[in-house]
């Protein structure tokens, strides 16, 4: 059973590098702006992240069979254990606890790598959309000055607040 959470732990890795890779690329099309680009980013990491989910539920259910296994429980009182992968660390012996640790290891790194792209474009986001809210404030600032009178004569500049 140790040997199948390694193994999903390691495929579950994978799947994390390639979404950082998606969210690297995420980050170039945020800042070149080509929007039918990013539109079909925008699809492959809702796959991506589909199927992370899909091998983290494997591995809960791995980690709760495992947990009855060697019978370990997440809290005194018996009620839902929450057992995660530290408390799996902790009961397995050599040579899987070594290696369990090194994946967990890898894990921690590239989920913190994908929360800090992510905060990243985040901020990149929300600059675009300042810069867009600016934009419609000026054209619409602009749409208010009157070029022309109602009878077609052009309006002095001097009126226009020029």
């Amino acid at each position: 059973m140790l040997n199948k959470l390694i193994d999903t732990l390691e495929q579950e890795i994978v799947l994390y590098k390639d979404f950082l890779s998606l969210l690297q690329e995420e980050k170039k099309l945020l800042c070149s702006r080509k929007s039918g680009d990013l539109y079909r980013l925008a699809g492959r990491i809702e796959t991506q992240v589909f199927k992370i989910k899909g091998m983290e539920r494997k591995r809960n259910e791995i980690v709760d069979a495992i947990a009855r296994m060697y019978a370990l429980n997440g809290n005194a009182a018996g009620l839902s254990p929450a057992i995660n992968l530290s408390g799996i660390i902790t009961a397995a012996e050599k040579p899987h606890k070594e290696l369990l640790k090194c994946l967990q290891s890898r894990l921690l790194a590239v989920v913190n790598s994908i929360k800090e792209l992510n905060q990243e474009n985040g901020i990149i986001i929300n600059r675009s959309m300042e810069n867009i809210n600016k934009a419609f404030m000026f054209i619409k600032e602009f749409s208010l000055v009157k070029t022309y009178h109602s009878s077609g004569m052009i309006a002095d500049p001097s009126s226009r607040g020029m």
